[in-house]
């Protein structure tokens, strides 16, 4: 019998930069040098596409000593079985003059449509789920797709 493979460590895209929990000032800003992308949509980490970069804003509640919540900076993940997206991005909810307000962290779910069906073609057969509003049978009675749900 064979031997059972290793797992093989995910490989990250080109364009994707190992982001250590913390760095010093000087290693951040060289790697930034290095790995400029001006421009968004980019990959960052496993899916993660960066789709806006915002805005810096003066304000105090927009960045603290180690941090920066620019306005408008927005990504986006699919999950693993594509049925969604969920896109995180940060907000402004005031006036933008006003020195108290805060950035609002906003993650929204997107469902994406199922993809087809394997085999679902033409004579093909598919258990759907009924409720017994829609047949009069019990609830979790299952029928195929073309048959008469009224029997």
């Amino acid at each position: 019998p064979k031997e059972p493979k290793e797992p093989k460590e995910p490989q990250a895209p080109e364009a994707c930069v190992p982001i250590p929990d913390k760095i010093p000032r000087a290693e951040a800003s060289a790697r930034a040098r290095a790995f400029s992308l001006k421009h968004a949509p980019f990959t960052v980490a496993e899916g993660v596409v960066v789709t806006s970069l915002g805005q810096v804003d003066a304000r105090a509640g927009f960045h603290d000593a180690t941090h920066v919540y620019p306005v408008g900076f927005r990504t986006e993940w699919t999950n693993a079985d594509s049925t969604a997206k969920f896109i995180s991005e940060i907000a402004d909810v005031g006036d933008g003059k006003n020195a108290e307000d805060k950035p609002v962290f906003r993650v929204t779910r997107v469902m994406l449509p199922l993809p087809p069906a394997a085999g679902a073609g033409a004579g093909a057969t598919i258990a759907v789920s009924v409720t017994a509003k829609d047949t009069g049978k019990a609830p979790g009675a299952s029928a195929e797709v073309g048959s008469d749900l009224a029997a």
